[in-house]
């Protein structure tokens, strides 16, 4: 399909429809059309991924189908974040697709254990400050939360760990994706959990979100093995 082996047309496609979702997101009562152009931008990645992909293994190629088929279910039940159950379900499916990430940024790669401290140390003390902000209202939600703000530091760890085990391209784009996405949790756990309200939060979190996975999907179809690459 042209749609799918075209960059920029591909591209142009995507964020139309993710500035569609953020608008009917901000406009719309009707929970069918956010259900639509919500979950078809994770369909669109998906469907790039598929034609588009140059796995090493099978396993990594299901580990990104689980991860992305996870977001999709995250992104149903959180349309309904209002009601708790799907609150928490929507937690739980993207805890499932962070871990899905991670696993698929995991390498053989050797590296020093020191060379983890600084960025062990910013993480604890990055979500030791978020938590800060919350904990008080976080009531029942402390746990699920907790782990969440976790699994998300942990897939930037594993995305930090993927310098020179690939390719320089796709290592800056899956990093900067996972950065986008830290940023799109971060918004979006305070604006839930924070007594004061973000401003432009209703299109932050979903661009950030957007872009995040664009760019994740798009730096893992193409990297390649960078010894492989100098030959």
């Amino acid at each position: 399909m042209k749609l799918f082996r075209n960059d920029i047309l591909f591209s142009s496609v995507f964020f139309l429809l993710l500035v569609l979702d953020i608008v009917v997101k901000n406009n719309s009562d009707d929970i069918l059309y956010r259900v639509i152009t919500k979950t078809s931008l994770i369909i669109l990645l998906l469907v790039f991924y598929l034609l588009n992909n140059k796995e090493a293994s099978k396993k990594s190629l299901y580990v990104v189908i689980t991860a992305l088929l996870f977001f999709i279910c995250g992104d149903v039940f959180f349309i309904f974040y209002t009601d708790p159950m799907c609150f928490g379900l929507g937690i739980l499916f993207f805890i499932l697709g962070k871990i899905a990430y991670a696993l698929r940024f995991t390498n053989n790669h050797d590296f020093e254990y020191k060379q983890l401290v600084p960025s062990l140390l910013f993480l604890f003390i990055y979500m030791t400050i978020i938590m800060a902000f919350v904990q008080k209202n976080l009531g029942p939600y402390f746990i699920p939360v907790l782990i969440y703000l976790f699994v998300a530091l942990m897939v930037s760890l594993f995305s930090y760990l993927r310098y020179n085990a690939v390719n320089r391209k796709s290592f800056w784009i899956v990093f900067i994706g996972v950065f986008f996405s830290v940023l799109s949790d971060t918004i979006s756990v305070l604006q839930a959990f924070y007594d004061e309200d973000f401003g432009y939060h209703e299109i932050t979190i979903m661009l950030f979100y957007g872009i995040s996975q664009y760019l994740i999907i798009k730096g893992v179809v193409l990297e390649r093995n960078p010894e492989l690459e100098s030959k």
